[in-house]
């Protein structure tokens, strides 16, 4: 395998790795505290706290520069919309909910 093609298998692995967080987020924006992801009767701030859990992440992952033995994520050109995007709804969602 090429070093080209696997860098980007591992940039791919690395979203892939935060793609419960995504769904997680999305979820918890559209159904509230009834989410699968949190526990009957969890509180606003808990969900707010699991938002905030995923949010950090993605985060973390979408800044990864490729130093020690983390892909390149930041520099690679694969479309992160989706993950962007998540963390964009979990701010507005905790912001709307606090």
């Amino acid at each position: 395998m090429s070093m080209r093609i696997e860098a980007e298998v591992q940039v791919e692995s690395a979203l892939m790795g935060v793609d419960f967080h995504v769904n997680l987020i999305n979820d918890i924006n559209t159904r509230g505290l009834d989410s699968a992801h949190l526990i009957s009767g969890a509180t606003q701030a808990q969900a707010n706290a699991m938002v905030q859990i995923s949010i950090d992440a993605i985060e973390d992952v979408l800044a990864w520069d490729g130093s020690g033995d983390n892909p390149d994520v930041a520099g690679n050109s694969e479309d992160k919309s989706a993950y962007t995007n998540a963390v964009s709804t979990g701010n507005t969602y905790i912001q709307d909910n606090s």
